[in-house]
């Protein structure tokens, strides 16, 4: 029986129940490794039982070869910022760059920032250069510079060389705008080479600073409370506190739901009623806007108006300054509300005749005893001799039209949910006197009171009494005068006088405008010449603006602006200037027109309405002339 063998041993265990086995103490030291049998082996095998050719195996040195230059290059990379940036002599870390300047501003003041380049390297710094972003909103103080860059305000200054330890400092200066209690930035990037390098380095800073003040401080004048509407006006004031001219300010209103633009002061231009231009502000300027309007709403609704004033920037405004006011809708025990007939207007002229008439009404759900309405009706603009109470009668020391239960029966008790008018008449001066500076801008003030002396049982604590106002403007008194004059040692006539056909005569005009009460602006003086009368181009004085139009004959004298009190306590207003008439044969025993009628307007800086007068045409027959007799104006043959 042969020898058993190790393998047979094995062979018996592996098939042994409970049989265990340790562990292999050492790895095999045998390795597999493929190899290809040479191919004239297969000779004599057929064709169709060889085995296919299997693809040669990967070239890995080729790849290896690029990973190593890849990795190569990272590490070359990594050095390099690890040098220029961190652990070089020669590193960005090594060049200090910052701004310094204050950290808080009044709006509108000039600010100064210094930009700081500090060398600590120990090689030059060959090439430098500083581009300084100014803050939003902000005007460089120094322009020249100055570039728009996507919006933003960039200065770029070149520094050149800056040697080892060195430092240089590179000022900045702009009016920093904006609104109260905000933070805006100035932002600074240096631009530089080392001294043995080809690469631009570069760094950044920024600096932060904050508003403390407004550069346009708003306030906003409007009542706490109103009655559902009821007519109201809001006072919109604009001051400049800035250290220089802003320039295209302006001044928006947010209005609540439910509010109703009537008119302002000065007036609005667009459809929303809501934006004034007013252009530029010099430091301390004051810009003043009047709103007249009405509110609708619930009882005791707030209702909030939102001010601003600015720049506008790409159709976006920038808040300079803002304000909030809130009006209470409330509801009147004793209510009383105006009407004029002025309708909705508020602008009288002199020698009008106002009625006013007063709607009152009780609201309380019990009766009310011994009711009383006082009108006080104070200012310049009436005539107090005119005034005139409708079943009332009038207080001259109270200046007051009143209505008491003795007068007017149906106030000796009103119950509840009764209503009713009275009407109150007056005049307005045919003229003014103007003594001095203050005798300008003449208004009417109407205040009523619709009281109680006794609250009925239950509203012992409440304030009962309801009011109302009305305020009228007077407008200025706008006169013309025009007269023809031959007969003038200023600018003397030429020609036969009377006028004979063919021949020309010369005839001096002039134009007198007188203003009373309010400043008027814009006046525009026109009238035309016809075809047979030239202009001579001769005017006097020599720095009016007087205009003629060959194409449409038309001769203009414009003024910017015509003071209160012009032909009262400073002299009136005059533009001259020369025609000259050729009559022909059909004009003899003629006065032949020289101008067609006159017009004169402008508008009442006061009460924002336009003014106006009007001459008629003026002929030959000129009686103004001292010199003139009765038909020294008809055409001689």
């Amino acid at each position: 029986m042969p020898e058993e063998t190790a393998i047979d041993k094995l062979r018996k265990r592996l098939y042994r129940k409970g049989e265990e086995f340790k562990e292999r103490d050492d790895t095999p030291g045998l390795k597999y490794y493929r190899k290809h049998a040479p191919e004239e082996w297969l000779g004599d095998i057929p064709e169709e039982k060889k085995a296919p050719n299997k693809p040669e195996p990967k070239k890995w040195g080729a790849y290896l070869l690029i990973i190593g230059l890849v990795v190569f290059a990272f590490a070359a990379i990594g050095f390099a910022v690890w040098y220029l940036f961190i652990g070089g002599t020669s590193s960005t870390k090594n060049i200090s760059f910052f701004i310094e300047g204050q950290s808080s501003v009044v709006g509108g003041d000039l600010v100064k920032w210094d930009v700081v380049i500090i060398n600590n390297a120990k090689v030059p710094i060959e090439f430098s250069e500083v581009a300084f972003d100014y803050p939003e909103g902000s005007k460089p103080f120094d322009s020249g510079s100055v570039k728009v860059i996507s919006g933003t305000l960039r200065a770029r200054i070149e520094l050149g060389e800056i040697s080892p330890g060195e430092t240089k400092r590179q000022s900045f200066q702009a009016f920093v705008f904006g609104e109260k209690e905000t933070f805006t930035k100035a932002r600074a990037l240096l631009e530089y080479r080392l001294d043995g390098s080809n690469v631009i380095l570069a760094k950044a800073a920024e600096f932060e600073l904050a508003i403390t003040r407004s550069p346009i401080v708003v306030s906003v004048k409007a009542p706490d409370a109103i009655n559902a509407g009821d007519e109201f006006n809001i006072e919109i004031e604009a001051i400049s506190q800035s250290k220089d001219i802003i320039h295209n300010v302006v001044l928006e209103i947010e209005y609540p739901h439910g509010f109703t633009f009537k008119d302002s002061s000065p007036p609005v231009p667009g459809e929303k009623n809501n934006r004034w231009d007013i252009g530029d502000l010099a430091p301390n300027d004051r810009y003043l806007v009047r709103i007249t309007g009405s509110v609708t709403g619930e009882e005791i609704e707030e209702k909030t108006f939102k001010v601003f004033a600015g720049v506008l920037k790409n159709d976006q405004l920038m808040v300079y300054g803002s304000e909030v006011a809130f009006v209470n809708i409330v509801k009147q025990f004793l209510e009383v509300k105006f009407k004029s007939n002025l309708g909705d207007g508020r602008v009288v002229s002199t020698n009008d005749i106002v009625y006013l008439d007063i709607f009152w009404k009780n609201n309380l759900p019990v009766g009310v005893e011994n009711a009383s309405l006082k009108i006080f009706i104070t200012g310049k603009g009436v005539d107090e001799r005119t005034i005139t109470p409708e079943k009332g009668f009038y207080i001259g020391v109270e200046k007051a039209a009143v209505w008491i239960a003795t007068s007017y029966p149906q106030f000796s008790f009103l119950e509840p949910g009764e209503s009713g008018q009275v009407r109150v008449r007056f005049k307005v001066p045919e003229s003014f006197q103007i003594r001095g500076q203050d005798d300008f801008n003449f208004n009417i003030q109407m205040e009523g009171i619709f009281s109680a002396p006794r609250n009925p049982a239950g509203y012992e604590e409440v304030n009962i009494a309801g009011s109302a106002s009305l305020d009228l403007k007077v407008a200025t008194d706008l006169q013309l005068a025009r007269r023809g004059i031959y007969n003038y040692a200023i600018m003397p006539g030429t020609g036969p006088l009377p006028p004979k056909v063919g021949q020309e005569t010369v005839y001096t005009v002039i134009w007198s405008l007188v203003n009373t009460t309010n400043n008027a602006a814009n006046i525009r003086v026109v009238s035309k010449l016809p075809p047979y009368v030239s202009w001579k181009n001769r005017t006097l004085p020599h720095d009016a603006n007087i205009t003629y139009n060959e194409e449409t004959r038309e001769v203009v004298w414009f003024l910017n602006i015509l003071q209160a009190g012009t032909g009262t306590i400073r002299p009136a207003t005059e533009a001259q200037f020369q025609i000259g008439l050729i009559p022909s044969v059909i004009d003899v025993g003629k006065n032949p027109i020289l101008m067609s009628e006159v017009q004169a307007s402008g508008l009442d800086e006061y009460a924002q309405v336009i003014v106006s007068d009007t001459e008629p045409a003026l002929t030959t027959d000129i009686r103004s002339d001292p010199q003139f007799f009765y038909g020294m104006g008809a055409v001689k043959p």
